[in-house]
């Protein structure tokens, strides 16, 4: 108990914490309460008694006394029923707004005792074990009396208390555009608008109870509220249209982490004229069910909603093909599967989004995105300002498709893997800009040349090691007036964040760090860690740090050096050239000539071939044929640093020339042959211009002595046959095969080209003692 007068003196007390103090009996029966006339917040939170737990709560008569009192906290007292009487003390405080019973264990509540309280507007009945329903009640009904089992036999009273006109939630919005020009809403996260709509309205919070499903008869009574939250409840039912019919002046719903099936088209149907904010994320149940269709239909129906939340339930396959909303302006659909919706064998949900014409906020971060289609970004509501696609693992964003979205002004790609921005012009509106936590190494001075909106930027956590400043926006320069002192006088509005960046502090760099010494610009951690990486001997080291004295030593040393360099030049060739220019033109030509004389006489057998390589394939194995033009042809002639001239025999081949005539001279006027074979046939059944190519290749390799024989082998399991053995044995790097890992593909490219330019004779097995010639 609480000695007496304790808090006499304390006169102008207004918040008193007494939790954790085992004031069970205290707050039943003591009279304390007289001495807190002044208090505004009461805490009186677990205050239970040890090993027990009461059937009912009781407050002490005294406790009407306070009536300066607004917000009481009773949570962990430990007590099954709210009942009429338990309340009745509370009904004479004239300002009392919240009452959070939180943690109690609570199973049976009268509704007709909470609206006894007309100036509430909070009631916070979360972590407790109400059902709303008879069946699954938890309440012992032998040990509470037969007056306090409520919820099963409530009466048609309705919530007795003052109804208050819901502000728009586009009301602060329109106020914060007309008051700056330039505004640009960032994000607004689920919880902002919570607060926004509930801070003066009635909410009940039913959060983390043990409510299996909802009717009608669950709301009876709270006709009068407008925010109900009923998230992490184990409710598992489709929606039809009649849950909510007693809620007509709800307007915001929260249902996340609970299993709601969203198949039926008439769900939220009967508040859909009141409904503003929704919160269905954490379903994720009945979405990762494999073959269930899903449908948000319902969506068009729902003419007053403006912020919906589908974030974390795995949406990825068989659901609508598009979103329709003409009045939803916030989206959160992070935690999905957009990399499954926006694969590239399928383009059924590339207009996904179209459909929300008055979409300003959208987000799709966490769905797993390695690129970003360029016709998502076309398809994307014209009315968007804000799009957050961070914590991905993009590598690729089409960003010549940006300009489209004329209204967007937040963009925000941290958390990715971008390695690389267009060196390119293109219109950029954005008023911020996010490309924090990437593999970032450069800024192209084009890519930010047109965003003369840009006042946020962020590139901290990249691999930046040189900044060149004129690849900053040109808000960003000294002397610029687009970026004015912000609420801090002495630091400008716009932001350019660098931190954790592993700058080079050499010379190079010094314009860089003369930009950071001298600009007005918001840098934040400028001289805690915006450190140097390179070299090593300065790691650590602030940028700032830098001497940019002694670069200017230096660059005038070099300076000095090539201007004088340069004038002893100007001087000396002319008057070399007066006195001994004759000389000088006939020594070049002895040099010139003796370097021509002594060019090895095989370098020109290379070139006089005609063909690089003979491609020998069966012409009648429409696989190989597609693998020869459509793989090898397009590899080895159209792309790479070495282009390479094949000779095929459907291309190449003269008409009317006998076919061992075209052969012998594919054979002998290529660098190489190659012969491209499959298994399990093998050369043993392949056509006879396989057979008669080989053996020619082997009378050169007689003749000529040289070695031109590329095998590649099409297939991994092969038939061993000798020749194939002693090849691998001899001249391994003639023996290629086609690897079924497109990983290692480019390899096999490498190796083949290599093969194609390099001697065979000189690539032969050390370890074979006897020659071939």
């Amino acid at each position: 108990m609480l000695p007496q007068h304790l808090f006499a003196r304390l006169r102008k007390l207004q918040e008193l914490d007494l939790s954790d103090n085992f004031l069970a009996y205290a707050i039943q029966n003591g009279t304390f309460y007289e001495e807190l006339q002044n208090v505004v917040s009461l805490s009186l939170l677990y205050n239970y008694e040890p090993q027990k737990s009461f059937p009912e709560l009781i407050l002490s008569p005294s406790i009407e006394k306070m009536v300066a009192l607004r917000e009481l906290y009773i949570s962990g007292l430990f007590f099954k029923v709210l009942s009429n009487h338990s309340l009745a003390p509370l009904v004479k405080l004239p300002r009392l707004e919240s009452l959070e019973l939180r943690m109690n264990f609570i199973c049976s509540v009268s509704i007709d005792a909470i609206s006894q309280l007309r100036t509430l507007r909070r009631v916070g009945l979360s972590q407790n074990m109400l059902a709303f329903s008879s069946c699954f009640s938890t309440c012992n009904s032998e040990a509470i009396p037969r007056s306090y089992q409520t919820l099963g036999k409530r009466d048609d009273g309705q919530l007795n208390l003052q109804a208050q006109k819901v502000p728009l939630l586009s009301s602060g919005l329109s106020t914060m555009q007309a008051s700056e020009e330039d505004y640009c809403p960032f994000y607004y996260s689920i919880w902002h608008f919570k607060k926004q709509i509930c801070s003066k309205n009635l909410l009940f919070d039913l959060s983390q109870n043990s409510i299996p499903w909802l009717n009608a008869s669950t709301f009876r009574g709270m006709e009068k509220v407008v925010c109900i939250d009923l998230s992490y409840n184990y409710i598992s039912q489709t929606l039809n249209g009649r849950q909510f019919t007693h809620l007509s002046k709800l307007t915001y719903l929260n249902m996340a982490h609970n299993r709601i099936d969203l198949y039926s088209d008439k769900a939220f149907q009967e508040i859909s004229g009141t409904l503003k904010a929704l919160d269905l994320s954490n379903n994720e149940f009945h979405f990762v069910m494999k073959g269930m269709g899903h449908s948000f239909t319902f969506l068009s129906h729902l003419t007053s909603l403006t912020v919906l939340s589908l974030a974390n339930n795995h949406i990825g396959l068989r659901i609508s093909n598009i979103l329709t909303s003409t009045s939803l302006k916030y989206l959160d659909f992070s935690g999905n599967r957009l990399d499954i919706m926006w694969d590239s064998r399928r383009d059924q949900y590339l207009h996904f989004f179209q459909g929300l014409t008055n979409l300003t906020q959208l987000d799709v971060s966490e769905n797993q995105l390695r690129s970003f289609p360029p016709e998502v970004i076309v398809n994307l509501p014209p009315s968007l300002q804000v799009l957050r696609v961070d914590s991905n693992m993009l590598t690729y964003f089409p960003w010549g498709n940006i300009s489209v979205l004329k209204q967007l002004c937040h963009l925000n790609l941290s958390s990715n893997m971008l390695s690389f921005l267009p060196s390119m012009h293109f219109e950029l509106r954005l008023v911020s800009l996010d490309l924090s936590h990437n593999r970032l190494v450069a800024i192209p001075k084009a890519f930010l040349s047109q965003a003369i909106n840009l006042k946020n930027l962020m590139l901290n956590h990249n691999q930046l090691k040189i900044l060149d400043v004129q690849s900053l926006p040109l808000a960003f320069h000294k002397g610029y007036t687009f970026c004015p002192a912000g609420q801090n006088k002495n630091k400008s509005s716009c932001k350019l964040v660098l931190h954790a960046n592993p700058f080079t502090c050499s010379c190079v760099i010094s314009g860089f760090a003369r930009f950071l010494r001298e600009t007005d610009l918001d840098i934040p951690h400028l001289t805690t860690e915006v450190h140097c990486a390179y070299p090593e001997s300065l790691a650590g080291v602030n940028v700032l740090s830098i001497d940019l004295h002694s670069c200017q030593e230096i660059f005038g040393s070099v300076a000095f050096l090539c201007t004088l360099l340069l004038t002893l030049a100007a001087t000396s060739i002319p008057l070399l050239k007066h006195l001994y220019g004759w000389d000088l033109w006939y020594c070049i030509q002895i040099l010139w000539t003796g370097h021509k004389g002594h060019t090895p006489a095989d370098g020109g057998n290379m070139t006089d071939n005609q063909y690089d390589a003979f491609v020998v394939f069966d012409t009648s194995n429409k696989a190989v044929r597609d693998w020869i033009y459509k793989e090898m042809v397009v590899r080895l002639e159209n792309r790479g640093r070495w282009r390479f001239r094949l000779c095929l025999e459907e291309r190449d081949w003269l008409p009317g020339v006998s076919c061992i005539e075209n052969l012998h001279k594919a054979v002998y006027n290529s660098r190489k042959t190659v012969f491209v074979l499959t298994s399990p046939s093998g050369c043993s059944h392949e056509s006879g211009v396989i057979r008669q190519a080989f053996l020619l290749v082997q009378q050169r390799l007689l003749d000529e002595k040289v070695d031109v024989t590329v095998l590649v082998l099409l297939d991994v399991l092969f038939p061993k046959f000798k020749y194939l053995q002693m090849r691998k044995r001899i001249c391994k790097k003639s023996v290629l095969s086609w690897p079924n890992n497109p990983r290692v593909q480019p390899l096999f490219w490498n190796n083949l080209r290599v093969a194609l330019v390099s001697d065979n004779v000189k690539a032969y097995n050390k370890n074979v003692t006897e020659s071939f010639f």
